[in-house]
C-alpha cells in the first residue's frame, strides 16, 4: 500500500529504520520507554498544561489556534501523542501519524521554530521526570534520559521532514497560481491587442523577412476586399 507522501509502506519503514539508526535507538530504549510510560502518564496533563500555558505567552504561536475550545482538544491529543511517543509501536502507521503533526503545523501556519522550541520542552519534562523517579539508580536514570532525548529527536525529525514536504508542496501550488495568474494576465493583453487593432481607424498590415503578410487588420480588409 501507499504510506506517508506516496511513499510506500516499504519506503516509509526503510525511513524509520534509517532514523532509529541514525540517532542511536536501540530495543534497550524501546523497552526503557515502554517501561518509563506507566511512570510519566499521571503527569501529562501537567505537561499538557504547562506546554499550553507556554503557548499563551507567545502570540507567534498562540495566533494560530481559533479559540479556547480548540486550545482544549489540542490539550487531550498532546496526552494521546505522548503516550504514543514514549510507547509506540514505532512502524509505518506511527510515521504516517507523527508526520501529519508536521504537515498540520504548516497548514496552520506555525513557523517551525515553535515546533522545534516545543519539542525541546517536552524532553526537557519528561527528562526531569525520569530523574526524579530513578534517582536512586543512577545507571537506570542515565539510560532513560537518553533514550527521551533519542525518541523526541527521533519524533522531531519525522515532522520536520513532513515539514518540508509540506512546505515544498505549498511552494509548487503558490508557482501554478503564479503561472496561472500570469498565463490570464497575457491572455488579457492579447485579447486587448487583437481588440485596438481590429478597431483602428488605420490600415495596419505585417510582414516577416521574406516579405510574407503575416498580419492585417479588419480596416485592411474593407479597403481590398481581401
Amino acid at each position: 500500500g501507499r504510506a506517508w507522501y506516496g511513499s510506500t509502506v516499504g519506503e516509509t519503514l526503510d525511513l524509520m529504520g534509517e532514523l532509529r539508526s541514525y540517532v542511536g535507538l536501540t530495543e534497550d530504549d524501546v523497552a526503557l520507554l515502554g517501561r518509563f510510560r506507566a511512570t510519566a502518564e499521571p503527569h501529562f496533563p501537567a505537561i499538557a498544561d504547562e506546554f499550553y500555558a507556554v503557548i499563551r505567552m507567545h502570540q507567534g504561536a498562540f495566533a494560530v489556534l481559533k479559540d479556547e475550545a480548540q486550545a482544549r482538544r489540542l490539550h487531550g491529543s498532546l496526552q494521546l501523542w505522548l503516550g504514543e511517543l514514549l510507547s509506540g509501536p514505532y512502524d509505518a502507521t506511527y510515521v504516517e501519524r507523527h508526520a501529519l503533526i508536521g504537515a498540520t503545523h504548516v497548514s496552520v501556519g506555525l513557523q517551525m521554530r515553535y515546533m522545534v522550541t516545543a519539542m525541546t520542552r517536552i524532553r526537557c519534562a519528561l527528562q526531569r521526570i525520569a530523574s526524579e523517579t530513578y534517582r536512586n539508580d543512577p545507571d537506570l536514570r542515565a539510560r532513560s534520559v537518553l533514550a527521551i532525548a533519542r525518541i523526541c529527536d527521533l519524533d522531531l525529525a519525522i515532522m520536520l521532514e513532513s515539514y518540508k514536504e509540506a512546505v515544498i508542496a505549498r511552494t509548487e501550488r503558490a508557482h501554478a497560481r503564479e503561472r496561472e495568474m500570469l498565463r490570464a494576465q497575457l491572455d488579457e493583453r492579447g485579447r486587448l491587442f487583437v481588440d485596438a487593432m481590429e478597431n483602428a481607424d488605420v490600415l495596419i498590415l505585417a510582414f516577416d523577412a521574406g516579405g510574407r503578410l503575416v498580419l492585417s487588420n479588419r480596416k485592411v480588409e474593407e479597403l481590398t476586399g481581401y
